[in-house]
């Protein structure tokens, strides 16, 4: 199979360099795949473009957005999605292609590992490694994310594109709609990207902004959105913690992070909406 792989990107050079070499050094035969980079920052071009990788400039807003434009030029079989930030394993191709060969699956993913580059804050990572890309469990609910996601591409001929609108959730909408079509979806352990750990509190409040504005923007700013984000955490805590070895600290840290986080981005939205 021809894999065309797509990552999206803004103002993430360095990371995307990291994560190019670790394409470039794939199992994968290398006249198999090709590698598609979308720039979601129109004003900036790379500063070291690496032979072989095929630029492309997106000028809507979104990573959704621009996953849709590698999609519309990709000459591959299968798809493969991953992030700038993101490091594949070395045989994060061969492996998703042998699987999907052997078990006629429509959809593959795998772990999408957390790890430190030395400058998280020790409470921010481990929220972060609590929290973020719970991939096994995504898959028993019909979706993954797209930091760690491999389709053939005659899904997007009967799914369509991501929604290009969305900031935040498009590969969640895509892949339950995909899944409600009866397309399956498959979890491999082979399967496996690196993702860094977010540094500090306010890169885990953008990502809650992020969020809750995708929310607003499908559903409105309702009440229920406000009181959700006013409720105390208690069954997103359990629900993540639930059988994890912690101690009494533990649960109260990720508590008042998740809590604090709820907070701010609610206060951020308000303030946005006068």
């Amino acid at each position: 199979m021809f894999v065309s792989v797509i990552i999206p990107t803004y103002q993430d050079w360095e990371r995307l360099d990291k994560c190019l070499h670790a394409l470039r050094n794939q199992s994968y035969p290398k006249d198999s795949f090709e590698i598609i980079v979308v720039n979601n920052d129109v004003a900036s071009t790379p500063p070291n473009p690496m032979p072989g990788v095929k630029y492309i400039s997106e000028w809507q807003p979104g990573s959704y957005a621009a996953r849709n434009s590698g999609i519309k030029i990709a000459q591959g079989d299968v798809i493969a999605f991953t992030d700038s930030d993101c490091i594949p394993a070395a045989d994060w191709i061969a492996s998703a292609v042998a699987i999907m060969e052997v078990e006629n699956i429509d959809r593959i993913t795998g772990p999408v590992d957390i790890f430190s580059e030395g400058k998280s804050k020790k409470l921010v990572e481990a929220y972060d490694r609590a929290f973020a890309f719970n991939q096994l469990e995504n898959v028993k609910n019909g979706y993954c994310v797209t930091a760690n996601l491999i389709v053939r591409k005659r899904l997007f001929e009967v799914v369509g594109l991501f929604d290009a609108t969305r900031m935040s959730g498009g590969d969640v909408a895509w892949n339950k709609l995909a899944s409600s079509m009866g397309l399956s979806i498959s979890y491999d352990s082979n399967v496996r990207v690196l993702h860094p750990a977010r540094n500090t509190l306010k890169q885990l409040l953008k990502k809650a902004i992020r969020v809750n504005s995708s929310y607003i923007d499908r559903y409105g700013f309702t009440w229920k959105f406000v009181f959700l984000n006013l409720a105390p955490p208690f069954h997103l805590l359990f629900r993540v913690v639930k059988g994890r070895n912690l101690n009494p600290l533990d649960y109260i840290s990720f508590f008042s992070v998740s809590y604090i986080l709820r907070l701010c981005s609610l206060v951020v939205l308000c303030s946005q909406r006068k």
